[in-house]
């Protein structure tokens, strides 16, 4: 029963556990009925997975073995030392020699992955461990035989915390060109010192804990120092902690990154970080300092969100090459004072939008019409988008709907519009 809370406590806040009973003190909404399913079709799927077994004999030792190109597991599910998994990474520097890509992800102990360090022809490693065991000791030597890659390009794996002082540093990575880690980010933030490359393009950090908001301004600075000539893509995912009385300022977040003038891509995204709302000169700022910006995505809980909607027109004139436009703060029950018609027509390329909030009835056909003045080629197409924790599906809907019952004089541009590419969550 433990092991299911978490999952469970999705539901409700209100759970609890009573004689070995789950007892919910309210109904349960939408939304975290939404996250809840969401998470347990993701738990099915990897636990519907059979485990496997790899031994010498299974391994084509000839020609075939020697291009081969890609092997992928599932990992060890009891995370002994001496597993079949180790066997396998032991034999590929013989049986696979020009191996280039290998991911492996699953529970393993990272014993089971030392010798990698022998596949020197190796240019893509993925490590995902999912054991919940303590092995934050093991991990420094996996560092290091990573690092001994010689010709690693593209890495992937989840960082653990250590809690041996006497752990040997070491630095190397130094053709690495895109960075996906898992953990703490300030786990992340010490391990992207130890990176010595100088065309590091992309860093992805998927954040498994809240942390300060501090120390993701943290992270951004360790990217900005070290990475700051080559780097033009940023990602992040997961939430900082805060509350209402200790909102962030976004902006201060992530200035560091604001330094760097030819990033392309910067997404930012959390489901319950607390953070103030955007202002005009902070959408403004964040315009002009990335021109050659093609994705942006900031999604955090604006307490309260009283950004206007004409603040979009920014990226219009700033950000040439943006197609994809993810943000939160857009102040969306009051839209009456909004007007397309303040602003000159824009013939702007941007093809999705993502907006976060609830938008009254009153207020939906006006909005509908001032981004499409602002951005004219929003693709029509339908695009499926991952379950996001301020969703609101039902929302989308009445959107749709309204627009239909528009008059057919007033609503061609609209229906275009809103039916496939607005999204307002």
């Amino acid at each position: 029963m433990p092991s299911l809370m978490p999952l469970l406590g999705l539901l409700s806040p209100s759970i609890h556990v009573t004689n070995n009973v789950l007892v919910l003190s309210s109904d349960i909404f939408e939304e975290p009925r939404a996250r809840f399913l969401y998470y347990a079709r993701r738990i099915c799927i990897i636990s519907s997975i059979e485990s496997l077994s790899f031994h010498r004999s299974s391994l084509y030792c000839g020609n075939t073995g020697r291009r081969l190109g890609r092997i992928i597991s599932v990992g060890d599910p009891d995370g002994e030392h001496g597993s079949p998994l180790r066997d396998l990474v032991n034999t590929l520097g013989s049986a696979a020699p020009s191996l280039q890509r290998l991911a492996l992800s699953g529970n393993m102990h990272p014993l089971a992955v030392l010798s990698v360090s022998e596949l020197q022809d190796l240019r893509a490693f993925q490590f995902i461990n999912r054991s919940v065991v303590d092995i934050g000791t093991w991990f420094p030597p996996v560092l290091q035989s990573c690092a001994a890659l010689e010709m690693l390009q593209d890495l992937a794996l989840t960082v653990q915390e250590t809690r041996n002082r006497d752990a040997p540093t070491f630095s190397g990575f130094r053709r690495l060109r895109s960075l996906l880690a898992q953990g703490r980010i300030t786990v992340i933030s010490r391990f992207c010192e130890t990176i010595l490359s100088t065309q590091l393009l992309s860093v992805t950090a998927f954040v498994s804990r809240p942390d300060s908001w501090r120390e993701y301004r943290a992270y951004f600075e360790t990217l900005s120092a070290r990475f700051g000539r080559s780097l033009r893509a940023v990602h992040i995912s997961g939430t900082w902690v805060g509350d209402v009385s200790s909102r962030t300022r976004p902006l201060e977040m992530i200035r560091p990154l604001m330094g760097l003038h030819e990033l392309e891509e910067v997404c930012v995204i959390s489901g319950t970080g607390i953070g103030l709302s955007l202002t005009n000169s902070d959408v403004l700022e964040l315009a002009k300092c990335w021109p050659s910006l093609t994705e942006f995505k900031l999604l955090y809980q604006a307490i309260p969100a009283t950004l206007p909607a004409s603040s979009l027109v920014a990226f219009a004139q700033h950000c040439p090459h943006l197609h994809t436009l993810w943000l939160a703060s857009i102040d969306l029950k009051n839209l009456g004072r909004e007007c397309s018609d303040a602003y000159p027509a824009s013939h702007h390329g941007l093809r999705s939008i993502w907006l976060v909030g609830h938008i009254p009835s009153d207020g939906r056909e006006k909005l509908a019409q001032l981004i499409d003045h602002i951005f004219p080629s929003v693709n029509s197409a339908p695009m499926k988008l991952d379950w996001h924790p301020s969703s609101d599906e039902a929302g989308w809907c009445d959107i749709c709907t309204f627009t239909y019952l528009l008059p057919p004089s007033h609503n061609w541009v609209v229906r275009k519009f809103v039916t496939h590419a607005l999204y307002l969550s």
